[in-house]
């Protein structure tokens, strides 16, 4: 053997360029000299703690198919012994990621009794069960369960990600003492599907020992903890529910290195409780997130007001808004998008309500004209426009002339009221046809039934439709206002876009085009 393999960061190079799980086993079973690097490439990352249960013997460890969720359900049938633990942290000691797994729910995902969880939290020492324990996603709410948790972490676990539905005291306590047990931490989502204001009391007193955050999503969090938040130049990333009580003063700037941030609207409120907070400070996202599942007439207006005077206009990229409530009568039309006009640097615009919309070829272009280096834009891509659009498809065509980089767009169009336009004769000087990459969502566009007609004006648009192109029309979510009279726009619409993309492909001689 060559001398250089006794040299310990030489071996763990070698190692950790092999991918192949069964040549590191083989490695770790044969060779003395790369038994342990192997032996920590194979335990490094561990997708549940399932295999350091099936190392243990097999008196101890038992598993029955469980035929409700297609998995298995761990047990052990007597204590564990010191050599078990031996076993046990022979492996442990090696994890540096672990993900967690739903155990009650999940289908597919094997189950641990509260038993093992109970057996495995009381270890015969206080040395680390997981002491190389960088990242962990811990996805089990039973209460046994948190209690291993709280043995797994420790300084060394710099991302950290709990998915749970709980506000017992076992959880609480765990919040409490977070940002002392992992002071390190650099990635932490903490989210509760029931959560608390006790919950987020505590989550606020832990952030505040956080001083090396660099994404963090949770539920919503007091002023201190936003103020110190706000100090952090580590913070890029930021998700949360936001609080209605008047922020603190902040740090000036304030978040000074934050790339993204999404707030949601608190229970009960709209879209305008994130805009009252976002009015508190300024910042310079690249991308912004707003959700809310509530609406008001004024709402969104108030939040694109709010982006607009304090978010960097240059620096903005990406714009997303989800509202979920359904309010009859509410709009989304040109005026609520002129807030965001001055913001030129926008690539990405994607809005997601159930409003009405009222945006016609002069609104549209005018956006386009606002943001030319958009990349992508879709409208109500779920739900749809809800009523007749305002957009032509000549619209269509000058709006897509002055969006050269647009590979994806959803909106609705007017095919049917309005003439279908005829084709431009080859030798005009105004002919226009993308020939970039286009996923084209028409969502609840009307359409004439003059099929042959759209057919020749889109090819004629997209002549290069051999895989490049997918095109869309009506693939959208069936909420509450689906009713009979919706049900069979969509069947005579959905039917006639299909007739139009089979005349585009017989046209064009092609059978590879996407069309849905």
């Amino acid at each position: 053997m060559h001398r250089a393999l006794l040299i310990a960061e030489v071996a763990r190079n070698i190692i950790f360029h092999q991918s192949s799980k069964k040549d590191l086993a083989a490695l770790a079973q044969t060779c003395r000299a790369l038994s342990e690097s192997a032996l920590d490439a194979l335990w490094s990352e561990l997708s549940d703690i399932t295999p350091l249960l099936e190392c243990l013997p097999e008196d101890l460890v038992y598993w029955i198919p469980d035929g409700r969720v297609d998995a298995r359900s761990y047990i052990f049938l007597r204590p564990l012994t010191i050599s078990d633990w031996v076993l046990f942290r022979k492996y442990s000691s090696r994890v540096s990621v672990l993900q967690g797994f739903i155990s009650e729910d999940m289908y597919g995902s094997p189950r641990i009794g509260a038993d093992v969880y109970l057996a495995l939290s009381c270890p015969p020492s206080f040395d680390p069960l997981f002491p190389k324990l960088r990242s962990l996603m811990w996805l089990d709410a039973q209460p046994e369960a948190f209690t291993f948790l709280r043995l797994m972490l420790s300084p060394s676990v710099t991302n950290l990600n709990i998915h749970h539905c709980s506000n017992a005291l076992h959880v609480l306590g765990l919040v409490a003492i977070l940002g002392t047990v992992c002071p390190h931490l650099m990635h932490l989502v903490w989210i509760n599907a029931d959560s608390s204001r006790r919950e987020g009391s505590l989550l606020s007193e832990a952030v505040t020992s956080c001083n090396e955050l660099q994404e963090f999503t949770c539920c919503s969090l007091d002023g201190q903890a936003i103020q110190h938040l706000s100090s952090l130049q580590s913070l890029y990333r930021l998700r949360i529910i936001v609080d209605t009580s008047p922020l603190p003063p902040l740090h000036e700037p304030a978040f000074p290195g934050l790339k993204s941030i999404n707030l949601t609207s608190p229970y009960d409120q709209d879209l305008s409780a994130v805009a009252a907070c976002i009015r508190g400070f300024h910042s310079s996202p690249m991308s912004f997130c707003g959700d809310s599942d509530e609406s008001s007439e004024t709402s969104l207006l108030d939040l694109t007001k709010a982006v607009s005077t304090n978010c960097d206009r240059t620096k903005l990229e990406l714009f997303f808004i989800n509202e979920i409530a359904q309010e009859p009568g509410f709009v989304l039309d040109k005026a609520t998008f002129e807030p965001l006009f001055p913001f030129h640097n926008l690539t990405g615009v994607h809005v997601e309500t159930r409003r009405n919309v009222h945006l016609d070829d002069a609104a549209m272009l005018e956006m386009a004209n606002a943001w030319p280096n958009l990349s992508e834009l879709d409208i109500n891509e779920r739900w749809g426009w809800r009523q007749r659009s305002g957009m032509t498809l000549l619209g269509l065509r000058s709006m897509l002339q002055r969006l050269p980089k647009l590979t994806a767009l959803g909106i609705a169009l007017d095919a049917e009221t309005t003439a279908v336009p005829s084709t431009l004769n080859g030798d005009n000087p105004c002919r226009f046809s993308v020939t970039g990459k286009l996923d084209l969502d028409f969502l609840d566009s009307h359409l004439t039934a003059d099929i042959a007609g759209v057919a020749v004006f889109l090819s004629e648009l997209f002549p290069d439709i051999d895989g490049k192109h997918r095109f869309y029309a009506w693939s959208l979510i069936e909420g509450p206002d689906f009713d009979e009279a919706r049900d069979m726009e969509r069947t005579i619409h959905s039917e006639r876009w299909e007739n139009v993309w089979g005349a585009m492909v017989e046209m064009k001689g092609q059978s590879n085009v996407a069309f849905n």
